[in-house]
């Protein structure tokens, strides 16, 4: 990179999306389901994450590339990204709290002058 600032920038674009990392292996799946079955839920996200990136993702682009080309990997990440980014906007609200929420009683907070 013959740009400096321009390689900063990059690298601060492209290190921002690791902070949605902790929410989506943690927040979501625990408040997606009954506290009973947070751990399940926990477990079965990072399981089926590393199974599909850690395991099967390396050898299906490794093929891809001895076939299409060295470039290969980074279309099938650029896909893979935009697939993400699409599909977030069907994401819905589980949380039996927030999705259904309960009245409780009313607290009236005052002041006697």
């Amino acid at each position: 990179m013959d740009s400096i600032p321009l390689m900063m920038l990059l690298l601060f674009i492209g290190s921002a999306g690791s902070g949605v990392i902790g929410m989506s292996m943690s927040v979501i799946p625990v408040e997606s389901v009954p506290l009973q079955y947070s751990g399940l839920a926990i477990g079965l996200t990072i399981g089926i994450g590393e199974l599909i990136g850690g395991f099967l993702n390396p050898m299906v682009n490794g093929a891809l590339a001895d076939i299409y080309g060295i470039q290969t990997p980074l279309y099938v990440a650029a896909a893979a990204g935009a697939l993400a980014f699409l599909l977030c906007f069907l994401y819905k609200e589980t949380a039996p709290a927030k999705a259904h929420p309960t009245q409780g009683p009313e607290v009236k907070i005052g002041v006697n002058i």
